[in-house]
Formats: C-alpha cells, structure tokens, sequence
C-alpha cells in the first residue's frame, strides 16, 4: 500500500497521534501526509516530526502547505530539520492554496488561481536553491543537512506543469486517492 492521509477528526493529544502513526506504519503504508487545513488543528511540520518519532519505517508528508501561509526560509530550515530527525522519511508538499475557509481564517485575500500558482512555483524555486545551499555548506560549516528532501508541488489539475516549471522533482496529485477512513 502506498499511502494514506490524516484528516479531522484527528487525535486531540501525542499519545494518540503516536497511536495512529504506529497503526498506519503496520497496516503496511509506506508514507502517512497530513493536510494544511485550519479546520484540522495540527500543524502539519510539527504533527510530522511527531509521527516519524513514533515509526520506524513511515515516510511523512505534508498534503501539502499552502505557500501563501508561510515564509520559504522557514520552511526550509524547518523541512530539513524533520528530514534530518526523520532519517530522510520527509516528503515536503507544497500547494498553491485552494480552500477559500483557510484564507479567510488566516484574514488572507483568496486570491484567482494563476496568481497563487505563480506563488507557489516561485517558493518552491526559493525552496530548492535554500535547501541545496544548505547542503553544499554542511561538510564545512556547522548546518548538518547533507541532502535534500523530496519535494513535491501540487497545484490541482496543473500539478505536471507547475511541478516541471518550478523544476522541484516529482509530482504529487493535491488530493489522495487512498481514502483517509484506511487507518
């Protein structure tokens, strides 16, 4: 089996969290993603570093983060730190943002599609030159990645070419086919 998502209701505390982690890794799943919605209550980053704590195995996934939420050198610094505390099980999503609710609970304008896309191709080409630099100065300086995180771009029914134009590796469909009710 390839992959399942968490979605709400999740757990409300670490225990459960581990639990489901650890129930998805033995059910025989090779990665676990986790959505960037407000409604969901976890930060995907910190819930991820949290589930590859709990596994041995489970790759982890953001699903995907919208990147009009956040700064692309934090989310630099923070995916290669999971991924570094994973043992390399990061998968780092990266999305344009369709669900109108987030962008009005952030009191962000929701903006038309191209505009959002445009965004995302931007950070995820601010992502990958920040991540590779990282990792030409780990073997002389005291930064301790030494390789980057698969990063995928989604941007709904444009995943192929904002994946391909952003030039950050592998595509990812925005939604998973594995229904989140498996684990």
């Amino acid at each position: 089996m390839e992959f399942v998502a968490a979605d709400s209701p999740l757990p409300r505390h670490r225990a459960g969290w581990a639990d489901l982690a650890r129930r998805v890794e033995n059910l025989g799943y090779s990665t676990l993603l986790l959505t960037d919605h407000y409604r969901t209550g976890f930060s995907p980053m910190v819930a991820q570093i949290a589930a590859a704590g709990a596994t041995d195995r489970l790759r982890v996934c953001t699903l995907v983060l919208a990147s009009d939420y956040r700064n692309p050198l934090v989310v630099a610094k923070e995916a290669a730190t999971l991924d570094l505390l994973s043992d390399g099980r990061l998968e780092l999503g990266l999305g344009a943002g369709w669900l109108a609710a987030d962008y009005q609970m952030a009191g962000l304008p929701f903006e038309r599609p191209a505009d959002r896309i445009g965004r995302v191709e931007e950070t995820a080409r601010v992502l990958k030159r920040l991540l590779a630099a990282r990792r030409r100065r780990s073997t002389a300086s005291t930064w301790p990645w030494t390789r980057l995180p698969a990063l995928r771009v989604g941007c709904s029914g444009r995943t192929r070419r904002c994946s391909s134009r952003a030039a950050a590796g592998r595509c990812s469909p925005s939604r998973p086919a594995t229904p989140t009710s498996s684990a």
